[in-house]
């Protein structure tokens, strides 16, 4: 089985999965030149049993820039760990008795 060599390659590839069609998991990204050449500039490789992806570096010699078009959207798309919120807890129901510091009759008169 293939593994990441670091979670960069991860995200990248799992970007890069979930655009094919067949994924179906209903990206759709805007018309943008800019972005169609930082998600197309980096080159994988599989050395031994991992996944590399280009440097930084490299992808930035190749294009000219820093790809930062694309890691927004592919840390957009990525799945973090949802923390437990607690529930706020409800108060107790209680009957409301707008009475109940009131004397009553029977007080008065005893």
């Amino acid at each position: 089985m293939l593994e990441f060599s670091n979670l960069r390659t991860q995200l990248w590839w799992e970007f890069r999965c979930a655009l094919d069609p067949n994924s179906n998991r209903g990206i759709a990204l805007p018309p943008d030149d800019e972005l169609l050449r930082d998600l197309t500039a980096p080159r994988f490789v599989i050395r031994g049993a991992k996944i590399y992806v280009d440097s930084l570096e490299d992808i930035m010699r190749r294009i000219g820039r820093s790809p930062d078009l694309a890691t927004a959207y592919i840390l957009a798309l990525m799945d973090t760990p949802k923390r437990l919120v607690p529930r706020r807890r409800e108060p107790r129901a209680t009957e409301y008795d707008p009475y109940a510091g009131l004397a009553t009759a029977r007080d008065l008169y005893a």
